[in-house]
């Protein structure tokens, strides 16, 4: 509980008669303590209390008064708020927050009345193409090599994206391939492009990084979710907070005649940080 929830919990002054306690210089610990009185009153009236203490009880029910200190920074900003025993005192750093995970999902394609349009940017050989199937209408892209055929689409890096911890990525794909125990390995290459002017429009991808195989079970065109990683480090070479990502999706060495991709799915943490821009 933060030091502002403590005072406004503490702040709360009950001016009904009869319903506050004198404890005297001992503390009945079975109730509640909101404060300190600091005069004896012998009938109804107002008198201080002083709300900024807690009062910590003994064994004996005696008590001692313990400030709560103001836990902020020069700027505002709350800071730890730390108990120790019966003492209370201020951390150096901001209470520790939870990421949240945006995840983005960018379709491959889609189909217009059979007429088939790619929403990722098709590169050498890559086609789009409607499955046309009995309750599927939408459309996938095919790759069908591992060394020629590839598609691109770029995302933006939010604001407030957690830099300790990289983005994820999951390809969902089918295959025409009816071989059991054949294999689709997509891979992906990451290339960001700064908002501040000191890169160009055309940056070169990072490295090769293949995600997890998808080892085919001998029917054709079974769905397949299971193939994901999380970039590593040499992905995000100039990739910062507010960077434009391109991720070209291709293949690595495996053995199935064909990949379809559907769709991908990035999940990036974020700092929980309100943008206004």
């Amino acid at each position: 509980m933060d030091t502002k929830t403590i005072r406004r919990l503490l702040a709360m002054v009950i001016l009904t008669a009869g319903v506050c306690l004198a404890a005297g210089t001992q503390i009945d610990l079975t109730n509640q303590v909101r404060g300190i009185l600091g005069v004896t009153n012998g009938g109804r009236g107002l008198n201080a209390v002083a709300v900024h203490q807690v009062d910590v009880g003994t064994a004996s029910n005696t008590f001692t008064a313990k400030t709560i200190p103001d836990c902020q920074d020069s700027a505002g900003n709350h800071l730890n708020f730390t108990q120790s025993g019966d003492s209370f005192s201020c951390g150096t750093s901001t209470p520790a927050s939870a990421d949240i995970y945006d995840v983005l999902k960018v379709p491959a394609a889609n189909c217009n009345n059979a007429t088939a349009g790619n929403g990722w940017s098709i590169g050498s050989g890559g086609t789009v193409t409607c499955r046309a199937g009995t309750n599927n209408f939408g459309g996938y892209i095919s790759i069908t090599d591992t060394s020629s055929t590839f598609a691109t689409f770029q995302i933006p890096i939010p604001e407030d994206w957690d830099t300790g911890v990289r983005p994820y990525i999951r390809l969902h794909i089918s295959s025409s391939d009816a071989t059991n125990g054949h294999t689709v390995i997509p891979s992906i290459q990451v290339a960001c492009y700064k908002g501040d002017g000191s890169t160009t429009d055309d940056v070169a991808a990072n490295a090769a990084h293949s995600l997890s195989t998808v080892t085919l079970n001998g029917n054709a065109n079974r769905f397949w979710s299971t193939s994901n990683v999380q970039m590593n480090s040499t992905d995000m070479t100039n990739c910062i907070a507010g960077a434009l990502m391109q991720i070209t999706v291709g293949r690595a060495t495996d053995t199935a005649t064909d990949g379809k991709f559907w769709y991908a799915e990035i999940t990036i943490p974020r700092q929980n940080t309100a943008q206004a821009n």
